[in-house]
């Protein structure tokens, strides 16, 4: 318990230094400029700049609720009623929704930050302004340290769960008792079929968008066909060449190696994998039985995490502040 808490506090604030050295330093640099509108991850609120500020800010946050938390759990004196066991109940369901909340959202914008200021979109906006991209990947280790921080982040806050406890504040993974007293555990927990029933269908329409938006970005992009249906449409624009340089950037950056279409295809068959493990396990046993099972929980919290950074670094090189720049220049005015 201590050795994971040492760990969710130290990692936790390993991915604020990071993100926070990243939007007060790398991006407010000299360097980071290009021209008027043209810098380092993009312009405006899906930019490198925004997302950074709002990462650290968020995490900046959840450190403080895991001390608040920490310290009630540490010093309150003990539950005497049901009435102040309800209570604490009640709080520590608004509780756990919203550091899971922070997490989730911390996990998606780690993979986001990372793709708009590394990835094609955002180098080639740099070079086809005549600009130096160079400066940018001296600082993309702080962003990938930043992912791989959050990530054990969400590994070892669910490795603090014990798996049998007789502390009234603490929930368990698995059942036990003591002095004939049951602890609160999730194995003996009624399954809340409402919440079930929204995860598999929230799951099911996550993977059904990512096949979908991988087969769009797959087919409706060229690096030199025109026409209504592409992504970029170059006929009537102002500055051709301008225009050609951008369409075949955002090619790059959609469909070429590395490119958003193959980490959205990464990313619906890790959400696929996911629903596959669980439905298996389901099957073999009870429904929560996989839930008890160490290493298939650890499988599957391990899948929910990188599906969202994933999903994030997806999100960024589709549609962060960099690859929509270069899809403004490669339409004409008007369209």
């Amino acid at each position: 318990m201590k050795a994971s808490l040492l760990l969710l506090f130290a990692t936790s604030i390993l991915a604020l230094f990071c993100h926070g050295f990243i939007w007060r330093n790398a991006l407010e640099d000299d360097a980071a400029y290009c021209v008027d509108g043209v810098r380092w991850g993009g312009e405006g609120g899906a930019s490198a700049h925004t997302i950074a500020a709002t990462l650290f800010f968020i995490e900046l946050a959840v450190i403080v609720g895991l001390c608040i938390y920490y310290l009630y759990i540490r010093y309150a004196p003990p539950i005497k009623t049901a009435d102040e066991l309800r209570s604490w109940r009640y709080g520590e369901y608004a509780g756990n929704l919203t550091l899971v909340t922070a997490f989730c959202i911390v996990l998606f914008f780690a993979g986001y930050i990372v793709s708009v200021m590394g990835n094609h979109a955002s180098k080639s906006l740099l070079t086809i302004y005549g600009c130096s991209a160079d400066f940018s990947y001296d600082f993309m280790w702080l962003g990938w340290l930043g992912v791989g921080s959050i990530l054990v982040t969400a590994y070892t806050g669910h490795s603090m769960i014990p798996e049998s406890t007789s502390n009234a504040r603490e929930r368990a993974w698995n059942y036990n008792s003591y002095d004939n007293v049951p602890a609160r555990a999730y194995s003996v927990r009624k399954i809340n079929i409402v919440a079930l029933s929204i995860t598999i269908i929230l799951s099911i329409a996550t993977m059904a968008c990512l096949w979908v938006a991988f087969g769009v970005y797959h087919h409706n992009i060229s690096r030199s066909e025109d026409g209504e249906d592409m992504l970029c449409n170059c006929v009537g624009a102002v500055n051709a060449t301008l225009c050609n340089e951008a369409r075949v950037a955002l090619f790059d950056t959609l469909q070429g190696i590395g490119g958003a279409a193959w980490w959205l295809l990464g990313s619906a068959a890790v959400v696929t994998g996911f629903l596959l493990i669980t439905f298996v396990y389901s099957k073999m046993g009870s429904r929560r039985s996989w839930l008890t099972i160490p290493s298939i929980r650890g499988l599957c919290i391990t899948l929910t995490a990188v599906a969202l950074s994933t999903n994030g670094y997806a999100v960024g090189s589709g549609g962060g502040a960099p690859t929509l720049q270069l899809h403004s220049l490669c339409c004409p005015e008007g369209a």
